[in-house]
């Protein structure tokens, strides 16, 4: 489906909060004009599953009230390491499964410290005034 539709990439170079704030807002200009896209080739029909995923969490209410919590999913046995693009930097998941509702390990790389190892070359040869 990617390669139908019609988008840039969003970015700037300067390297300054103004720069990174316009490109958030170029990509949210950008994902619109991407989901009217999308909408505009979806097929005829329902667009709702009917799919019932369990129970709910910590409560044992049944599936028709699964809506309203977190669905529950049964991983592959295996390891994944998955990531997304965050506000603040790469926000990473790491997940062991052991084929069951609880896996064997997960890991969450959240976007904080990790993200500063691009400061240097952004402040390379400015000044703090004060």
């Amino acid at each position: 489906m990617y390669p139908d539709l019609d988008f840039k990439a969003c970015i700037h170079n300067e390297c300054d909060s103004f720069a990174r704030y316009m490109v958030r807002i170029d990509e949210m200009r950008e994902s619109l004009h991407i989901l009217r896209q999308v909408v505009d080739t979806m097929p005829e029909g329902k667009t709702t599953s009917q799919a019932k995923y369990g129970i709910a969490p910590m409560t044992g209410a049944p599936t028709a009230v699964s809506t309203y919590f977190p669905r529950i999913f049964t991983p592959p046995p295996g390891e994944v390491y998955s990531r997304i693009e965050a506000p603040k930097g790469e926000l990473g998941f790491y997940v062991v499964s052991d084929g069951t509702t609880k896996p064997y390990r997960i890991k969450i790389r959240s976007p904080s410290f990790c993200n500063l190892t691009a400061l240097p070359k952004m402040v390379e040869g400015l000044m703090i005034l004060t």
